[in-house]
C-alpha cells in the first residue's frame, strides 16, 4: 500500500500497536495525525523520533 503523501489519523496511537502503526506510516512518507488519551503529546512525540 503507498502511503506516501497521504494523510492518515491513528487513533489510539499512543499504544503499543497503534505507536507501531504511526512510526510504520510515518517512515513510509505518510503525514500522521495521532488521537489518543493515554501519553502526552511531548512524551509521544520524543518516543516516535
Amino acid at each position: 500500500m503507498n502511503v506516501k503523501d497521504k494523510v492518515i489519523a491513528v487513533t489510539g496511537g499512543a499504544g503499543a500497536i497503534g505507536a507501531t502503526q504511526t512510526k510504520l506510516l510515518a517512515e513510509n512518507g505518510a503525514e500522521v495525525w495521532v488521537l489518543d488519551l493515554a501519553a502526552g503529546p511531548v512524551t509521544f512525540a520524543k518516543s516516535v523520533r
